[in-house]
């Protein structure tokens, strides 16, 4: 963990107060002018031994440090819980492993073309609406807790495919899409 915060101290990121604080909405950064919002660069995490959360908005990363950053994830993948990186030149998400996640939010990507998640028993929350360029989301294996999908205002989206076993799906939007193909297991239909 100390080469993941290690990276994250050396890009600029701030360490946040609470977990809770990185599950962010998709407005602007509130500044001490109550009357104005100045849409910011954010970059924080949270780390309190036990579990990790990251969230990065309205940046841009170099190709190599998003490959670099994705590998610290997965090497420390037992305490990453809360991923949020929002309005950034990410261009594809596939990490091989990180089972812990139990919120996920890639919204407002405009250069995120493909997403692939596997067995991510822990995730609740899944979303990346908004990304214009997105043409592929598969969830592939263990899926048991996701009960909230959002993959609206994709309008290249065209296949999205869904884990067997989706036993607590309570929403799902793909409106304003182009899906030619949606797989749905059986259980959640």
């Amino acid at each position: 963990m100390n080469e993941l915060t290690s990276f994250l101290d050396a890009q600029g990121f701030t360490k946040a107060a609470k977990i809770e604080t990185l599950k962010v909405t998709l407005s602007p950064v509130k500044h001490e002018d109550t009357n104005v919002d100045i849409p910011s660069p954010d970059k924080r995490y949270y780390w309190d031994g036990k579990a990790f959360g990251l969230h990065i908005s309205s940046i841009e990363l170099k190709a190599n440090e998003w490959i670099q950053l994705i590998d610290l994830l997965e090497i420390n993948s037992d305490f990453v819980q809360i991923l949020s990186i929002v309005n950034t030149n990410l261009e594809g998400f596939y990490p091989n492993l990180l089972p812990n996640l139990t919120f996920v939010n890639l919204s407002q990507n405009k250069k995120l073309n493909h997403i692939n998640l596997a067995n991510c028993s822990q995730l609740t929350t899944f979303k990346a609406s908004h990304c214009p360029k997105l043409t592929q989301v598969e969830l592939n294996g263990k899926f048991e807790q996701l009960n909230n999908i959002d993959i609206s205002f994709c309008g290249e989206l065209a296949k999205l495919r869904l884990p067997n076993t989706l036993n607590s799906l309570r929403f799902l939007n793909v409106s304003n899409g182009n899906l030619n193909e949606l797989r749905i297991p059986k259980q959640a239909q």
